[in-house]
């Protein structure tokens, strides 16, 4: 599919309303926008056009024409992107009179695979637009960019090439076998080999895993029953996710929304409120704190929410020693309610009880959510800091090539006396090296690399 000549359309905007880009790329793809503008793209024409699109027949909506001439496009084929301020339904009209001329719906990564298959890009740069498009923060947007710039594709070719010198100087060696000539000696050899493997080791070691990079980092709201985190988990996403009431146990499931922030977005999880062992004989219970541990385990990020109005914090305590996160923060819910004590005497009896500092929020009021949000917000991005390292951002599928490589690499250093067998397997590591670019790889291995992509890039 992914070698078609069709000409191809999709919307390239995040949505199908409002500000609305449908992209359109391919031989016919002037062909189609005149047609459709009632306008004419001259062959030398390349910019902005202001036009009008024929909706239907009594139906005409202004819009622009942006017109890239075959080579000088994001895909390297003569391209349009037609910009327009409209709604859904006028969108879904415009895409079903392209189909109706004979252009065919693009699919996910298409627009992208035609630029990577034009020559525009390698194929580390095309899965860079994958991760730039589902990127969360500051950070993967860095490492998508790491990728996109061509760091590994730099490193990869390097190495092709200390690879192919040294083959290159073995194969002369065989081909002269016969006389008193000498090329490279096996010491050197295997000096050559040992410095290839000790680069693909620190491209392994120093390399950014792109999977942990672009997940979405979860922070979970944890704390005994009636403690607040419904109230808690609407009040830092702005809207109604989680039921409240006084009763507790309420929440039985864990409970997810997006949490905006400024420097990151993460999933946010409402937990059902944890007790001790003894405290859960009922199986909806132990199956909601199963949830709820789960949940805590897998997140990056923890918020131990305690009733700072309550007078009495033993079962907290026990619940405070159930946890064992990497990274918590402490939040002192309900400071609004009154108690004995101000607000900053209730807090500091929690600090000295549990030994850590707590920040005093409350959702029925707002009184510390901002600063909550800003605490989070301040954690994730000193977690996503310390997972930066300064090496070229690697794929699963990177990975996998670059340890295969390794691995003929050692073989090639086991077989140093037979020059045939180490030009065998140097030409191997070439071979998976290659993969990390643009060499040797069929439609169907295309396909599964571009499948991760969304419609329209």
């Amino acid at each position: 599919m992914f070698l078609s000549s069709d000409t191809i359309f999709a919307v390239s905007s995040p949505t199908s309303d409002r500000r609305v880009i449908i992209r359109i790329s391919g031989p016919g793809a002037f062909g189609a926008c005149n047609r459709l503008t009632e306008t004419t793209i001259q062959d030398d024409y390349e910019g902005i056009l202001p036009c009008t699109v024929a909706v239907d027949r009594d139906l005409r909506v202004a819009s622009r024409l942006y017109v890239f001439h075959s080579p000088r496009s994001y895909t390297g084929e003569d391209m349009v992107e037609i910009h327009l301020d409209t709604n859904g339904e006028v969108t879904t009209r415009i895409l079903e009179n392209l189909a109706e001329a004979q252009l065919r719906a693009a699919t996910g990564g298409e627009f992208t695979a035609r630029r990577y298959l034009n020559g525009k890009i390698d194929l580390s740069q095309a899965e860079a637009v994958a991760e730039t498009v589902s990127a969360a923060n500051r950070f993967q947007l860095e490492a998508a960019a790491s990728l996109l710039a061509g760091g590994l594709s730099e490193a990869a070719g390097e190495l092709v090439s200390s690879i192919t010198d040294l083959l290159s100087l073995i194969e002369l060696a065989l081909d002269f076998s016969g006389e008193d000539l000498e090329f490279i000696d096996q010491a050197q050899v295997l000096d050559r080999i040992d410095s290839i493997r000790s680069a693909l080791r620190q491209l392994l070691a120093g390399g950014i895993r792109c999977e942990s990079v672009i997940e979405m980092p979860s922070v979970a709201i944890v704390g005994t029953s009636n403690t607040g985190k419904s109230s808690l988990l609407n009040a830092l996403l702005g809207t109604e996710r989680s039921i409240v009431s006084a009763e507790a146990k309420t929440t039985r499931d864990v409970l997810t929304g997006l949490l905006e922030l400024a420097d990151n977005r993460c999933v946010l999880f409402d937990c059902a409120g944890l007790a001790p062992a003894e405290e859960t004989a009922d199986v909806l219970d132990r199956l909601a704190q199963d949830a709820a541990l789960q949940a805590i385990r897998n997140s990056r990020l923890v918020l131990f929410c305690v009733d700072a109005s309550k007078p009495d914090w033993t079962a907290d305590l026990a619940v405070h020693r159930m946890l064992e996160p990497k990274n918590m923060l402490a939040v002192a819910t309900k400071s609004d309610l009154p108690s004995t004590g101000t607000v900053d005497s209730k807090t500091a009896g929690l600090e000295a009880l549990f030994g850590t500092a707590f920040l005093p929020v409350s959702s029925r009021s707002g009184s510390g959510i901002e600063q909550l949000r800003n605490a989070v917000d301040r954690e994730l991005t000193q977690l996503g800091r310390h997972r930066q390292t300064a090496g070229a951002t690697l794929t699963a599928r990177h990975r996998k090539a670059v340890k295969e490589a390794m691995g003929y690499m050692e073989g090639a250093a086991a077989e140093i006396a037979d020059y045939e067998v180490v030009a065998m397997l140097l030409r191997n590591a070439l071979r998976c090296l290659s993969t990390l670019q643009r060499q040797e790889l069929n439609e169907q291995v295309l396909q599964r690399i571009f499948s991760r992509f969304c419609i329209g890039k």
